[in-house]
């Protein structure tokens, strides 16, 4: 699965020819990070496109094959938000998910039988006749998996009151937390809008969360990148 950081990096040279040290600038990493991330978009293309210096100019885009390009980019892209849709709700249709993600039905059918597969270690992607599809897992654990998606987008769904600006609000409180050193701000921040999203306890006022239940949250879901 591509990151959010390697959707960028896609979207900013389709644009126009970009230095290492431009795209570095703009994705916030190094220029290291940004070389292994053109690896491995160049892996992931499989030939459709192709990344590779341009002299002077920089780094740039060829696209060979356009149609089978953008419909990998349009299946790395939804898969974060098809996840995050079973997630926060109980049981969800499989034409349910194809309107809200705008995609045909077909799509979520094989998307939805690759990510069983590819998770089956992770969690448990079930379904059930005329209910439809979820993830069978306690809600500690269905809070570190939303938290990891949000984590690279914290705008991935639609969550009410959840603006841009009250987002960067939450990572500024999250920073001068000294309670958890082995957490990232952007992580702890995550967290707390995966708690928001599946049991709508947060309001616009931020409240405080009790580090007890954090700590709870953050064990039950140690194995689980952050």
């Amino acid at each position: 699965m591509l990151s959010e950081r390697q959707l960028k990096l896609v979207e900013i040279l389709e644009q126009r020819p970009c230095s290492l040290s431009e795209l570095a600038r703009q994705t916030g990493v190094s220029s290291r990070t940004i070389l292994r991330d053109i690896d491995y978009l160049n892996f992931t293309l499989s030939g459709r496109a192709r990344i590779h210096p341009g002299g002077s100019a920089g780094y740039q885009l060829d696209i060979a094959d356009r149609r089978g390009f953008f419909q990998l980019l349009q299946r790395h892209d939804n898969d974060d938000r098809l996840l995050a849709f079973l997630l926060l709700n109980a049981f969800t249709p499989r034409l349910q998910l194809a309107s809200i993600l705008n995609l045909p039905e077909t799509w979520v059918a094989d998307r939805l039988l690759r990510l069983k597969q590819r998770y089956e270690r992770a969690f448990c992607l079930a379904s059930r006749p005329g209910q439809g599809h979820f993830i069978d897992e306690p809600e500690d654990k269905r809070i570190i998996l939303l938290a990891n998606l949000l984590k690279r987008d914290p705008l991935l769904i639609p969550l009410p009151g959840i603006t841009q600006s009250n987002i960067e609000k939450l990572n500024v409180a999250c920073r001068n937390i000294d309670a958890f050193p082995r957490i990232s701000s952007e992580y702890l921040a995550s967290l707390i809008l995966a708690v928001y999203a599946l049991r709508n306890q947060l309001t616009a006022a931020w409240p405080e969360c009790r580090q007890s239940s954090l700590k709870k949250r953050r064990g039950a879901g140690g194995h689980l990148s952050q």
